[in-house]
């Protein structure tokens, strides 16, 4: 469990909020166990790497509600123990979406997660 984050656990997967507030809100992570069916309905738009638990592809996005805009990202981790899907979210009504926050704050916790 990183530090400054609060987790929450499912039978599907997990859940973490980070305690200190970034933009509107507090960034969240999610990741959970997906199957072969629910990953081929997934478009991702070419973006991927390998990483030590197998393959990563990825997208980000922005969203908007009455309630607000941010930035999500979405990841899809093939390794050998099957797929698991992330979404990592924030409030953030930046209109550039800044990278450096989700590769300080959320690809170190999507990196290290491994499918048991």
């Amino acid at each position: 469990m990183p530090e400054g984050w609060q987790s929450s656990l499912s039978r599907s997967g997990v859940s973490l909020v980070r305690s200190q507030p970034y933009g509107g809100g507090y960034p969240t992570l999610n990741i959970r166990r997906i199957s072969e069916e629910q990953a081929s309905s997934l478009r991702f738009d070419g973006s991927s790497f390998d990483s030590e638990g197998g393959r990563v592809e990825y997208r980000y996005q922005r969203w908007n509600n009455p309630r607000g805009a941010g930035y999500r990202l979405e990841a899809l981790l093939s390794g050998k123990s099957g797929l698991l899907f992330a979404d990592a979210s924030v409030w953030d009504p930046a209109k550039n979406l800044n990278r450096a926050f989700f590769e300080d704050s959320f690809w170190p916790i999507i990196n290290s997660v491994r499918s048991p």
